[in-house]
């Protein structure tokens, strides 16, 4: 009888369970996302905290080692120790002292009796956004646990080999999943969740948002299965035995993966991971070769791996990746960074170290400060400094530059050692593999931000420890500095308060990340439906009217309370509440016996005089009846998301905005608006906020200003001001002050052709001459041929046929293969009744757009014209025909 007894023990189980959940980190957590995002990080620390309780778990019951001390635990310790610092209230003689610049940019918060109203007196922390430090040092603890970890389990040649083969996984997971994501989604990741501003199907970008970090992950792989395939000298071709076979195949496995990776990468289109790929790899070749490590088999591999590569992007669209690596190698920075995104965002990070080079504006708050030191703004906002280093000194100032160069001092102190240590093949693959790991993520992060998302750092981060093991050999071996202690109870105490502190601030965010990505999805189709009326103001001459949204108003108000009841300390979702009430309140006008929206309101309290706030409430309860909730409701998270971020601009806008509600005179707001203008002084959408409250207050030189300052800055809020003030003055004055240019020239002239002041229009078409003969513009902007174009539409409104036509022949010698424009040609010519000269534009036009039935009826019904005209001609009495 076969006995069902296992010699099952914990000393065997929990080093398996160990080294299961030091892989899920590696391998399983990149998958959420690449740990980018509240829900994503949540997935992390649970991995992260699972691993650290197997360690304890097997120090405990199993077969217990003794914790490692490193001195290399001793820069995240300091990281972690200033972190803390930066969130705990100090006091004012401090805070003035070390961080002068929270004083020059938060002048409101000097002793403001508002803000004292609202319970707020002066700022007490270094941190600016002290729940965005909170949720980095969660992260960093997470880091800290995973180090700790590994550096206690990679003890020798066996473990290192183990890791390396677990960043060699994880690289093809990834690349396969990606690959099949790509062909198979439909543009939705994981099958099933639809991104609102991303695709998964218009480059591999696996389970990450952003491709750059997708292909640095996966290059960081790559090396990693290099080392797998050189590692193992060739075993003799005679006498080989069966697991000697097995071995020999298993580099031939190994090249076929690298041949997924690179494909993947490779069809990710990120130039950024294309370049470190390509230092990472001179510096791979540079040691195998060094080593003479590289013979004819691992170059027949390499060869195998690049012809699969080459036969996979038969499968892509090959234009749009050469085109961006041309891009890459031009030379051209201007090709590469063509909106001068990246070149803005760095220079203001460098003014932002020249304010905060002392203690930093605080960990994680690059996002809201800036935008304080940016000369112009960009429709998209930067959410990182596309620069790990210049990121590291903004946020963390002068002691994290001081932590920085720590630690790529440790680097290059144990690369210095490793290379010293007696060469072995398995030691020099290793090195060779470790050491591009590494130039991969400190190259990468010089224009990317690779070090703050989990997964690249994760992976970074096991290469130091690697190349820690390999510098100073196998376990038996002591690092200089390196200690053994037993305490394991008192680890386990503070690895409870760790995890019982991360699970405190990344678990709110992250339960509330459901219904914040449906308040996104919301969000973006309103903008998609707002967008639709920008371009109906361009095409037609009336007002803009943005509160035809209002389905969509209710599942943000719905979304965003349920982010906020879940996660109350967010000041995002605060501030996104409060102006949605807004507009909400707004939108609800139309059932109001009044019709009056926010500004009439507020310019009736201000002008009525009332003796009390509850006079006002009084007067607004039986004016609009339950709707004062709305805003008292705004009142109240707008104060939230200030008092949360005091760098949210729009709040102080909404408090602004809201004051009428305190019976406070237009002046008496004036310090709110100076604060938001001194936060975001190029954000348009702020300065459109800030003049138009000044317009409501009637101060209107301060309005005049703002607004100005407002359409100088690209964005839909350039639009606003339109619908507001063109056809309200002459156009002299609103050409004078706003010097329009084409992005919204079309729509000014839509405003005053509704007026039709003959006058006002000659002006205009004049100025859209000459801007026209200006137009000069970048490659991503829009082609001179359209310019001419909407320049001949302008004469055509008016009647003037000749000019019209000679803007449409203006627009055919720019460029001629434009559709539209060929058949606003045909149109021109047809309207002027040259039905022969129309006729091969139009048939041309229905040729490349068969299914256009508006440009087959244009065709038929200028051909029937021409005939007529033809036999109306041959039928009159002075015809050949008729003389016999």
């Amino acid at each position: 009888m076969v006995s069902l007894a296992t010699d099952w023990r914990w000393e065997d189980v929990l080093p398996q369970w160990l080294d299961r959940c030091l892989w899920s980190v590696v391998v399983l957590a990149p998958l959420a996302w690449g740990g980018r995002g509240d829900g994503a990080r949540a997935v992390y620390a649970l991995a992260a905290i699972a691993t650290m309780l197997a360690w304890l778990a097997n120090e405990w019951f199993g077969r217990p080692k003794g914790a490692r001390l490193s001195s290399m635990l001793l820069i995240p310790t300091l990281a972690v120790a200033w972190l803390v610092l930066q969130i705990v209230p100090l006091p004012s003689v401090v805070l003035d002292a070390i961080s002068p610049g929270i004083a020059v940019n938060l002048p409101l918060w000097n002793g403001s009796e508002y803000l004292q109203a609202l319970g707020v007196d002066r700022w007490r922390t270094l941190s600016l956004h002290p729940t965005s430090s909170q949720v980095s040092l969660a992260v960093l603890l997470c880091h800290a646990m995973v180090l700790f970890v590994a550096l206690q389990r990679i003890r020798s040649r066996a473990d290192v080999a183990m890791v390396l083969r677990w960043i060699a996984q994880a690289s093809i997971v990834m690349a396969l999943f990606g690959l099949l994501q790509y062909f198979t989604a439909d543009g939705r990741f994981f099958w099933v969740f639809e991104h609102p501003f991303r695709r998964s199907d218009n480059y591999v970008c696996g389970a990450f948002i952003n491709r750059n970090h997708f292909a640095s992950f996966l290059a960081m792989g790559a090396a990693a299965i290099a080392y797998q395939i050189v590692r193992v000298e060739p075993a003799p071709t005679s006498n080989r035995q069966p697991a000697t076979r097995v071995r020999e195949y298993q580099p031939l496995a190994w090249s076929v993966g690298l041949a997924v990776v690179l494909l993947a990468m490779l069809m990710s289109a990120s130039r950024g991971g294309v370049l470190s790929a390509v230092i990472g790899t001179t510096v791979l070749a540079a040691v195998y070769w060094r080593r003479k490590l590289v013979g004819g088999k691992q170059l027949g591999l390499l060869a195998v791996a690049a012809v699969a590569v080459g036969v996979g992007l038969t499968l892509y669209n090959e234009d749009r990746l050469t085109g961006r690596l041309e891009d890459l190698t031009s030379g051209s920075v201007d090709a590469i960074d063509r909106l001068g995104g990246r070149r803005a965002i760095w220079a203001a990070n460098v003014r932002a170290v020249g304010q905060f080079w002392m203690t930093g504006a605080g960990a994680g708050t690059h996002q809201d400060v800036y935008p304080l030191f940016m000369t112009r703004s960009y429709p998209t906002p930067f959410t990182h400094a596309e620069n790990g280093y210049l990121q590291i000194a903004t946020e963390l100032g002068l002691p994290g530059l001081g932590l920085l160069a720590a630690t790529l001092g440790y680097v290059a102190w144990r690369a210095a050692a490793a290379w010293r240590v007696p060469p072995t093949r398995e030691h020099s693959a290793c090195l060779g593999a470790v050491a591009a790991i590494l130039a991969i993520s400190l190259v990468h992060s010089a224009f990317d931000f690779v070090w703050y998302i989990p997964a690249t750092m994760t992976t970074a981060l096991l290469a130091i420890v690697v190349l820690r093991r390999i510098a100073i050999g196998d376990a038996a071996k002591s690092a200089p500095g390196e200690a053994r202690s037993s305490k394991n109870f008192e680890i386990a105490s503070v690895t409870l308060a760790i995890a019982s502190y991360i699970a405190m601030v990344l678990g709110p965010p992250a339960l509330a990340s459901p219904a914040w990505n449906r308040y996104r999805a919301a969000s973006a189709r309103l903008k998609l439906a707002q967008q639709s009326a920008y371009e109906h103001v361009e095409n037609n001459s009336s007002r803009l009217d943005l509160t035809s949204g209002t389905q969509l108003l209710a599942d943000e108000i719905d979304a965003l309370r349920t982010t906020v009841e879940a996660n109350p300390h967010s000041a995002a979702a605060h501030l996104r509440l409060s102006r949605v009430y807004l507009q909400w309140f707004d939108a609800r006008s139309e059932l109001r016996p009044s019709r009056m929206n926010l500004g009439n309101y507020q310019q009736a309290v201000l002008a009525n005089g009332f003796q009390s706030p509850e006079a006002v409430d009084g007067w607004l309860q039986s004016a609009i009846g339950d709707d004062l909730r709305l805003l008292h409701a705004a009142r109240r998270h707008a104060a939230a998301a200030v008092q949360l971020s005091p760098l949210e601009p729009l709040g102080y806008v909404c408090l602004a905005n809201l004051d009428f509600l305190s019976n406070r005179s237009a002046t008496d707001s004036q310090p709110l608006l100076t604060q938001a203008a001194r936060l975001s002084p190029y954000d348009g959408m702020v300065l459109f906020e800030i003049g138009k409250h000044q317009l409501v207050s009637h101060q209107q030189k301060s309005a005049l200003e703002y607004l100005v300052r407002s359409f100088q800055q690209e964005g839909n809020h350039q639009f606003l001001v339109v619908s507001m003030l063109a056809g309200q003055a002459p156009a002299a004055s609103f050409l004078e002050n706003f010097a329009p240019d084409w992005k919204t020239l079309r729509s000014v002239w839509q405003r005053y052709l509704a007026d039709g002041n003959p006058g006002d229009l000659g002006l205009l078409l004049a100025y859209a001459r000459q801007k026209a003969d200006e137009y000069d513009p970048l490659p991503h902007e829009v082609p001179p041929a359209y310019i001419w174009m909407w320049l001949g539409e302008m004469y055509g409104a008016v009647g003037n046929i000749d000019e019209r036509i000679a803007c449409t022949e203006r627009a055919m010698q720019q460029n001629a293969s434009f559709v539209s424009v060929r058949k606003a040609h045909g149109r021109a010519l047809f309207d002027a009744e040259r039905y022969a000269d129309a006729e091969p534009h139009l048939r041309w036009c229905v040729a490349r757009d068969p299914s256009n039935p508006g440009l087959r009826q244009l065709l038929q019904l200028s051909a029937a014209r021409r005939h007529r005209n033809h036999r109306t001609l041959t039928a009159t009495p002075n015809s050949p025909s008729m003389v016999r």
